[in-house]
């Protein structure tokens, strides 16, 4: 199918600036330059168009890049028409290369547009006017400087496109800055805190490197850890500055505060950064950091003069009153004591007042307390609720909503949710209110911004107070809210069913177009899909699941299928008895078996039958209720998929479910029905270790010795569940304690992998097979040292359990205990014979793990028991490279005293230790230390390992260290000092200079004094 659009239309493109090319390549050197231009839009043309454009598949995009290069086909063929006019320089330069920007113009939003499509976080529709933004300002800033090669014009983009990477990586895909940043601007006032930036104490923060200051504040405001991601990145820059803000607002009673105040404190000292935090409690950090310079910040009386005096002005008493608003704004400055949100919601509510009567009570009535924004708040609510009638209805149903609803609401969500009539079947546009009728309803409670199409609550901290006060303003608040959204999915409009063209959409991705009727529902309804997702959530368990809405819309088939066809599989067969039994509304289920008389068989897009739900639901009379009605109590789930097809009976017994167990065994459930991977209800009450269940079973009839299709056994089961009780019924009853299945597992095998130590020791105790192996070569000990268990691991030797086993990667129980870093089951294998010195596939012995762990415990204990310290892996690395890398000079010292050698021989440059020691200096205080004992013992400061990296450990110091690390001066020094060779060069005459040159100056300098040139 062709879109209109083909790599043919950029060879159109590509063609008329070839021609442009020739037209200029001999005139003089204006017109030169914007050939020059015009050479680099044919090479970026040229390097993306396979990249990218081939790339494009969906429509709707291709349309959009087939407009934008038409667009820019025009130009430059109007750039064409221009230079076989102009001949001269000075009448073809400026107008020309004012072209040429409309080209570049118009290419970065071809090419941006791409890169949107695929960064699939981002939201198409809302952020690529911004984004593209971004990238035509690249364009066209470039020109100003000439466009000089294609690869400067490419690289631009890539650093925009970085950027916005990390901004995705930062913060949700659902965020738009812009806007937002535009929005706070909008809301801040000329001249409010200019105080804090004017003080001394910011400025001399500002100047000085290295520097910290805390800023504590009165209570205002009621972690993924990035200091890792910190350590890293802050040696690439030149400045650095670390802003905390709200630090109190982590929790602290974990530690976890405290914690990552100490890392950011070590990060500010290794980097010697700039640290700023903002908190009301600075007590933690600044007993850490006595250095620190405080501030308290707070509302200044000349911050908040200004933005109350406007919030005064909206008050119908107070707009035409500067008596009034003088008094005002006196008592709130007077009892808000610096908290600029307290006295933001003082003004907000003395505004609000249309009776004289009222407001002059509310002035006499405010004072200091303990809890003001309690009190703040209360009262408003209160005023909202005295006013009576529409608006008071209104304002405490968007509230209601607010605080409840499951998810975010957007504005146009709410407004239809404002407009359901329960009396009438239809939405009647009439009924939506305007956005000023919310505003002016919820007193200054809720923010609305109809740009961004969101509403919220007015802050944080009344979201808290109407959490605790919940129970006083909005008791029945979900059963409103469930009742609300059954309402819309009830409306006439859906009475039809699911959108006819995309009943198959959700299996089906071949076309867009099966989904546009689903789309055009959404949009035009659009608080269909909360409804469909969450009604269920604010109706269960509460009264709203006997209501007529409720039980009438179940009855409806077609409304019950439109709900579950928004984002989920459809399935035309899903009746409103499954719904209820899924979402667990055991009273709206009751309720509907009685009412109607339904097909208790049906199966939904699962598969599964209405009984299977009331099984997993746990509800013994709904169970009854659907075995009476006739439903098949040995229907086996899952018809359609390959998972496991579980029986009622097998469900129960899962659960544990007795009661119900005995009223399947009643309707004649079968006790040994098999699903189609041969398991029973008696391996599923073993799986889950239900013991009254599976003795229920074998009471019924089961057989205890039975295997399913793979061979496993129900005590195979019971061993991995890690039940003791039940593995030992079985054994009572008979049961082989050392059966195999089909993937060589064995019961003491399962208990091991699953860690059951005391199911492991009964089943040694039977005289299980203690040296079994599974598909992997795991063996029983192998898989207990795994798990770090010591005593069955003392019980497995002592049974005469092998010690030396390696499974598939070549490894033996003491590769594993070295890898856990336990000691004492180092020495317990050690000492029954384990192979020291044995490499898995890698090259790597225990002693090798041990050193790139870097646990110094580790190693100590391996080379006491007599480990070779001076050995090499698959690659050519040795344990002391590992040693160097892993950041322990501790460690290095152990291993050269043990015999570990500085000139080990070695497969490639990137195996010596010292390259390693520069690869982790940014994280590693002590490499320095490190680097000077490898030197002092024998390390060759310029020894290059192999002809396929020829180049000695200062050109390796060059190239990793970073410019600004705080150990990078120090390190390359250590190799000067120890003879570091500064006159080598390449193959291509490169010198050690050359190589410095992304380097500081203080380095290039401290070269020359080594005799560099």
């Amino acid at each position: 199918m062709s879109f209109g659009f083909g790599i043919g239309d950029c060879i159109a493109v590509i063609e008329v600036v070839k021609k442009i090319h020739d037209r200029v390549k001999d005139s003089p050197d204006q017109i030169k330059n914007t050939r020059q231009d015009v050479e680099a839009i044919s090479a970026f043309i040229k390097r993306e168009e396979t990249s990218r454009l081939n790339g494009i598949t969906d429509p709707l995009n291709r349309a959009r890049i087939h407009d934008s290069l038409a667009s820019c086909k025009r130009i430059v063929q109007g750039l064409q028409s221009d230079l076989n006019k102009f001949k001269e320089v000075e009448s073809g330069g400026k107008g020309l290369r004012m072209k040429l920007k409309q080209s570049v113009y118009v290419l970065f939003n071809v090419f941006e547009y791409w890169d949107q499509s695929q960064r699939l976080k981002w939201d198409q529709k809302e952020n690529a006017d911004t984004r593209s933004l971004n990238y035509t300002q690249a364009g066209v800033e470039r020109l100003h400087q000439r466009l000089d090669t294609k690869d400067q014009m490419i690289e631009r983009q890539n650093q925009v496109a970085e950027r916005q990477a990390i901004l995705d990586w930062i913060c949700s895909s659902e965020i738009d800055y812009v806007d937002q940043q535009k929005a706070l601007k909008k809301r801040r006032q000329r001249g409010i805190g200019e105080w804090f930036v004017d003080s001394q104490n910011f400025k001399n923060w500002l100047n000085a490197d290295g520097s910290a200051l805390l800023c504590s504040g009165k209570e205002d405001l009621s972690p993924a850890d990035l200091t890792d991601l910190l350590d890293i990145v802050l040696g690439s820059f030149r400045k650095r500055i670390i802003i905390i803000d709200a630090l109190d607002e982590m929790q602290s009673s974990t530690g976890a505060q405290s914690e990552f105040v100490s890392q950011v404190l070590a990060i500010r000292q290794k980097f010697g950064i700039q640290l700023y935090v903002t908190s009301r409690t600075i007590q933690e950090i600044a007993r850490k950091a006595p250095d620190a310079s405080q501030m308290e910040i707070c509302a200044r009386d000349e911050d908040m003069r200004c933005s109350l005096a406007n919030i005064l002005k909206t008050g119908p008493l107070l707009s035409n009153r500067p008596d009034l608003q003088k008094r005002a704004l006196s008592k709130i400055l007077q009892i808000a004591d610096g908290i600029f949100l307290l006295a933001v919601l003082y003004a907000k509510h003395l505004a609000s007042f249309e009776l004289m009567k009222n407001l002059s009570k509310a002035l006499d009535g405010l004072r200091s307390t303990s809890d003001p924004y309690s009190v703040v708040y209360a009262s408003t609510m209160q005023r909202i609720q005295d006013n009576g009638g529409g608006d008071t209805n209104m304002a405490l149903t968007i509230i209601c909503w607010l605080l409840l609803a499951r998810r975010p609401l957007r504005l146009r969500e709410m407004l239809h949710a404002l407009a359901i009539d329960e009396s009438t079947p239809s939405l009647d546009e009439e009924n939506v209110p305007t956005v000023a009728q919310i505003t002016h309803a919820c007193a200054g409670l809720v923010d609305v911004d109809r740009s961004n199409d969101t509403i919220g609550l007015f802050h944080k901290t009344f979201h808290e107070y109407l959490d605790k006060n919940q129970s006083t303003w909005f008791p029945l608040g979900h059963q409103t809210i469930g009742k609300t959204c059954v309402g819309y999915l009830s409306l006439q409009v859906f009475a039809d069913g699911p959108c006819p063209e995309s009943n198959n959409g959700l299996q089906s991705s071949n076309s867009l177009e099966k989904f546009r009727p689903l789309v055009e529902r959404v949009r035009q309804y659009p608080l269909y899909e909360y409804s469909c997702f969450y009604w269920a959530d604010h109706v269960r368990g509460n009264a709203a699941e006997s209501e007529v809405e409720v039980l009438r819309f179940l009855k409806d088939s077609k409304k019950v299928s439109a709900s579950c066809q928004d984002g989920r599989e459809y399935h035309p067969d899903t009746t409103g008895l499954h719904v209820a039994l899924e979402n667990l509304l055991l009273q709206s289920s009751i309720r509907h078996l009685e009412n109607n008389r339904l097909d208790v068989n049906a199966t939904d897009h699962r598969g599964r039958s209405p009984l299977s739900y009331a099984v997993k639901l746990g509800n013994l009379r709904v169970v009854e209720m659907l075995l009476e009605r006739g439903a098949n109590s040995n229907f086996e789930d899952y018809p359609q998929h390959t998972r496991s097809a579980l029986t009622p009976l097998a469900r129960a017994a899962s659960h544990g479910s007795t009661a119900i167990m005995q009223a399947l065994f009643s309707r004649h459930a079968h006790v040994d029905l098999r699903d189609r991977f041969g398991r029973t209800a008696l391996s599923f009450a073993a799986a889950a270790g239900e013991e009254p269940a599976l003795r229920l079973l074998l009471d019924h009839g089961a057989r205890p010795d039975q295997s399913d299709s793979s061979g496993r056994t129900i005590i195979s089961y019971a061993a991995e569940a890690g039940s003791d009780t039940i593995v030992t019924l079985l054994l009572r009853l008979g049961v082989e304690a050392d059966p195999i299945d089909d993937h060589r597992g064995t019961p003491l095998i399962y208990a091991a992998r699953n860690g059951s130590a005391a199911t492991m020791s009964i089943l040694i105790a039977e005289g299980a097979n203690v040296d079994a192996s599974d598909w992997e070569q795991e063996s029983p000990l192998s898989l207990a040292v795994r798990s770090n268990m010591e005593t069955t691991a003392q019980s497995l030797i002592f049974r005469g359990a092998k010690v030396k086993t390696l499974n598939n990667s070549l490894q033996s129980p003491l590769h594993h205990a070295a890898i856990i870093e336990n000691v004492r089951l180092i020495k317990l294998l050690i000492d029954a014979g384990s192979n020291k010195e044995a490499k898995d596939n890698e090259g790597l012995t225990p002693l090798g793990y041990a050193a790139k762990a870097g646990s110094v415990a580790t190693v100590r204990s391996l080379l006491s028991h007599g480990c070779n310290a001076d050995s090499i892996d698959h690659k050519g690395r040795s344990w002391l490279s590992y040693a160097a890398g892993s950041g322990s000079a501790e460690m290095v010292r152990l291993l050269l005293d043990h015999g570990a050698q500085t000139t080990q021989a070695l497969r490639s440059a990137r195996s010596g230790p010292i390259y390693y020691v520069l690869e982790a200096a940014s994280q590693n205080q002590e490499s320095v230390e490190i680097l000077k004992i490898l030197l002092e013992r024998g390390v060759n400061a310029n020894r290059t390992m192999a002809q396929m990296y020829p180049q000695p450990p200062l050109i390796d110091a060059l190239k990793i260290l970073s410019p600004l690390g705080p150990l990078t001066k120090q390190l390359i020094k250590l190799l000067l000092d120890h003879g570091a060779n500064t006159q080598w060069k390449d193959g291509q005459g490169k010198s050690v200079l050359m190589y410095a040159n992304h380097q500081e100056e203080g380095i290039r300098d401290l070269l020359r004094q080594y005799g560099a040139s």
